[in-house]
């Protein structure tokens, strides 16, 4: 179990944003998974004496040795992680290629080598983790990568359903509160993430209303302005199924009256968008059902485009 335990945490850390850490975490893992169970030894001189030392070339260069047996190791699922890691070598040729094409193949095929590890429920939480802080990061390179691993994964319903019911997991297990450390490196990545999968048609519908549910009580009583933009796309993202649409819809517009001018203006051009986007008549569930009609919809779209949100001059965005 302690074992197991290590792996998933080398996989969180081998699909994370930060390059070096990535680099690391990917060395380890390969030692670990070559039987070279001295790879602790380098993590240990490293984390407590700051020892340097490049974990990816001594994977290539020690011998592989056979895996001691023992009541702790192998961890669970040894055989299937050591096939993802031979696959994470196979890059694509590049003729002449610079360092940071390299490097960037490099990353490309990490991420594309450990994210089918996601299937495996032993290591689905862990991985998830680690893909949903660089899925939805801010490091342009890396967010790319990951996002295309990820949705590679997401071809079937059964896969669609495991990683989003491993997203609303998160959403529980994550505080809440905008002081706390680990929601503030956490919340807006997550957010991020299921707003990207919204809008790549990646999430069933019976996930739309507990996502509703999570999103808003994500912001609820949040001014971390990052968080609440990073839930602008969900809630647009939600508006496509009927039983959340007013909602979603609400809560839209409720940022357009924030004291946050960039979370009014990026609100009103997603919202435009999504305007421009019906077809018809606009139909709004709920205990009073409305009906607006397409006529009105593009007077409002109107408004939403013109309106400077930018502005803090109250009497400007009351007119």
């Amino acid at each position: 179990e302690s074992s197991t335990k290590l792996m998933a945490q080398l996989l969180q850390q081998g699909v994370e944003k930060i390059d070096r850490l990535r680099e690391r975490a990917y060395g380890l893992l390969r030692m670990l998974c070559n039987g070279q169970i001295d790879g602790i030894r380098h993590a240990y001189q490293r984390v407590l004496h700051g020892e340097a030392y490049d974990a990816v070339s001594l994977a290539d260069s020690l011998p592989v040795e056979a895996s001691s047996s023992s009541s702790s190791w192998p961890p669970s699922e040894i055989e299937t992680i050591s096939g993802c890691l031979a696959k994470s070598r196979e890059t694509t040729l590049i003729a002449e290629p610079t360092k940071a094409e390299l490097q960037a193949a490099h990353d490309a095929a990490v991420f594309d080598a450990l994210t089918p590890l996601i299937a495996t429920p032993t290591y689905r939480p862990a991985l998830l983790k680690g893909i949903v802080v660089s899925v939805g990061g801010i490091t342009e390179h890396t967010a790319k990568d990951a996002k295309r691993a990820l949705l590679r994964q997401l071809n079937t319903d059964a896969a669609r359903s495991e990683v989003c019911s491993e997203l609303m997991h998160l959403f529980d297990t994550t505080s809440l509160k905008d002081s706390d450390p680990e929601a503030k490196r956490f919340m807006a990545p997550l957010l991020n993430t299921v707003g990207i999968l919204l809008a790549q048609d990646a999430v069933p519908q019976e996930f739309a209303a507990e996502f509703l549910q999570r999103g808003v009580a994500a912001v609820k009583q949040s001014r971390d302005v990052t968080r609440l933009r990073s839930s602008i796309a969900v809630f647009v993202g939600l508006m496509r199924w009927r039983e959340v649409k007013r909602k979603a819809l609400e809560m839209l517009l409720q940022f357009l009256g924030y004291s946050f001018p960039t979370v009014r203006q990026a609100t009103a051009q997603a919202l435009y968008i999504r305007f421009l986007e019906e077809d018809g008549d606009m139909e709004l569930l709920g205990e009073a059902p409305a009906l607006v009609p397409s006529s009105s919809l593009s007077e409002i779209s109107e408004l939403v485009s013109l309106t400077p949100w930018a502005t803090d001059d109250t009497e400007t965005l009351q007119r």
